[in-house]
Order: structure tokens, then sequence, then C-alpha cells
């Protein structure tokens, strides 16, 4: 993996933590966003590989979010059939 991909990467990875922490909720979809570009940008990639990046990353966090979303409709359908089954 080179260097300039591994600085994306973590930089999305702190981002999305950092995000997370400090501006809930929208800073886990928001973080990955400003942290891959962030991080594209201190490996010296220009702006727009930067911000190709960090709209893959949003991307990313955005598809998650939906996963978490359709898995917990479908369980707490799953436990209230159940429970009045």
């Amino acid at each position: 993996m080179t260097s300039e991909l591994r600085a994306g990467i973590i930089g999305a990875l702190l981002g999305a933590i950092g995000g997370a922490i400090l501006f809930p909720p929208f800073g886990f979809l928001i973080g990955p966003f400003v942290g891959a570009i962030a991080g594209e940008a201190l490996a010296g990639r220009t702006g727009g590989e930067g911000l190709r990046s960090g709209w893959w990353s949003f991307l990313g966090a955005l598809a998650g979010l939906a996963f978490r979303v359709v898995t917990l409709a479908v369980v707490t359908w799953l436990t209230v059939r159940a429970a009045f089954a």
C-alpha cells in the first residue's frame, strides 16, 4: 500500500473517530470527509485528488449508516413480531 493511500485512509479513520466524539451525531459522516482531505493534503496530493478521496469516504460512511439502519429495522420488526405471536 502506498504512503499516499495510507495517509488518506488514516485521515478518514481519525476524522471519523474525532467527528463522532466532537460533533455527534453528524460528525461521523462529516469527519471521514474532512479527515481524508486532510490526510491527502498532508501526503502532498492535489486538491482534486483529496476531494475525490473525501467524497468516497463520505459515501462509505453513509452506506455503512444505511446498512445499520436497515439492520436495526429488520431486527426490531422480528422482535416485535415474535413478542406478539
